[in-house]
């Protein structure tokens, strides 16, 4: 599996990087932007808490290091946005080479996506978002809510 584009991380509290496990922690007003390669729009994630996996790769003759995003998980207040589309959850699984956005609710709350062109707001308890195929996977909807006027 290749994993290409770009990613920038900020934060306002701590940052711990476990070189043994490749795994990144940041606490605290977390915000990821990745761009992917492509005309792909980027996908921006918004928590309190954030564990992301990291590919390191190193030049031929060791003289610099770069690394590539691989996986991030979310918590906390989680909010995510590409394109026309806004999410809002407790839990966020985001697979960077696969493009895919595995939201998650807490016990009696619900997964919120925002989509621009559509008049109502789709909610559940678990929610899959494939932004490389456009496809969004609703499980356990919750009542939809239409706008109505009478005549």
């Amino acid at each position: 599996r290749e994993f290409r584009g770009s990613a920038l991380f900020t934060w306002n509290g701590s940052m711990d990087l476990n070189r043994k496990t490749d795994l990144l922690t940041m606490r605290r007003g977390v915000r990821l932007v990745h761009l992917p390669l492509a005309d792909d729009p980027a996908t921006t994630l918004e928590c309190e808490r954030l564990l992301a996996k990291l590919l390191f790769k190193t030049s031929s003759d060791n003289a610099s290091a770069s690394a590539d995003l691989v996986r991030a998980d979310a918590t906390g207040a989680v909010y995510v946005e590409s394109a026309t589309r806004r999410l809002m959850a407790d839990g966020v699984l985001y697979d960077a080479s696969r493009r895919l956005v595995e939201a998650t609710a807490s016990e009696g709350n619900r997964v919120t996506l925002y989509d621009d062109s559509r008049a109502t707001v789709t909610s559940a308890a678990r929610l899959r978002w494939d932004l490389a195929a456009d496809r969004i996977e609703v499980e356990k909807p919750s009542p939809v809510i239409a706008p109505y006027t009478p005549r």
